[in-house]
């Protein structure tokens, strides 16, 4: 194991129903940890639940974006690594200790861990438990064995303190300011590991209006990271562009092939539902942890939503890059 120093940030504003089992799982860490609680100008019980929990709070000026909130601190963190949890994770006991290991290699600037669900009892919990497994098993994994990872997912990941440092923070142009980050690190020619064994656990959307929150905030961020490259994303680094784009086109044309195939023979549209029912659905019944039954019946599910997804995607897309009615309220998903 090695034996660099780790502040852990945790931006909340009001979350005092979770930070404080936030808090206990970083505690339990078989890693040692600073705990910095950013409290971004909450006006609940969250400093104080915090402060009794024996952490270090720092209270934000005014309240802002989490990326305003992180940067707050990062001038007095002095650990070789910053790691962002957010407020409503709960980190496996190991999780830090596993994440932390990737850094053994220099060449690695971003690390993030494997992403669960809390819950998946409603059909929006259900549907995104079936998401994080499947494609984090499938999608995920191909961009790091192709060295483009999309994105550093922003509820648990880790960062050199020192680069942080040298970019000024976190940037705050868009939305996805851990996309932006991801980016940033691969533009300049590190990698970004991605480490199944570091798990966490996070809220997701309790209903169809949190979920469109989520992800419609999600894709505006998305799109807004590619604008302000001025779509330039294959003039730094190629295999980033070819990651990038290839999942827009993808997802910009997935609905009219869904209806080509429709007209074209609703028997050839049924083969390829069951063939995507039947992949994804065994992705998530292997590593899930669930029964066979229920594993299709979320499977099923994240289809539906997908077709919500699909409308969210093109609809940002002409939002922020068509008309440049850029998003820049943040939206709390869940």
């Amino acid at each position: 194991m090695n034996n660099l120093t780790v502040t852990v940030a945790i931006p909340a504003w009001n979350e005092e129903k979770c930070i404080g089992a936030t808090i206990d799982s970083l505690l339990d860490q078989t890693y040692k940890v600073d705990i910095i609680v950013v409290d971004d100008a909450s006006t609940d019980s969250t400093a104080e639940i915090a402060r009794k929990k024996g952490v270090r709070v720092v209270t934000a000026p005014k309240q802002g974006s989490k990326s305003r909130a992180l940067n707050y601190i990062i001038p007095t963190v002095e650990t070789d690594l910053f790691i962002c949890v957010d407020a409503d994770t709960i980190l496996a006991y190991d999780a830090v200790e596993h994440l932390v290991k990737s850094f053994d290699d220099i060449r690695v600037m971003v690390a993030c861990g494997m992403v669960h669900s809390k819950s998946n009892e409603n059909f929006w919990q259900a549907s995104r438990a079936t998401e994080y497994i499947s494609m984090q098993k499938i999608v995920k994994a191909a961009q790091q064995r192709w060295k483009a990872i999309l994105v550093a997912s922003g509820c648990f990941f880790a960062v050199r303190t020192w680069y942080m440092k040298g970019k000024g923070g976190f940037p705050d142009r868009t939305l996805a300011e851990d996309m932006d980050l991801t980016w940033m690190a691969v533009e300049d020619g590190y990698e970004v590991s991605f480490v199944e064994t570091a798990r966490c656990w996070v809220d997701d959307p309790y209903n169809c209006y949190t979920y469109k929150n989520q992800v419609e905030r999600w894709f505006r961020g998305y799109f807004q990271n590619i604008r302000v490259r001025n779509y330039g994303l294959f003039s730094s680094r190629k295999k980033l562009g070819v990651v990038v784009y290839g999942y827009t086109i993808l997802n910009l044309i997935s609905i009219p092939l869904f209806f080509i195939a429709l007209f074209s023979g609703p028997l050839n549209l049924f083969y390829v539902v069951l063939l995507w029912i039947g992949i994804v659905g065994f992705f998530y019944y292997y590593y899930g942890n669930e029964s066979l039954i229920r594993s299709y019946t979320s499977t099923f599910k994240f289809l539906i939503c997908s077709f919500l997804n699909q409308y969210l995607f093109i609809k940002s897309a002409w939002l922020e890059l068509v008309k440049g009615d850029e998003l820049r309220v943040w939206i709390k998903g869940h």
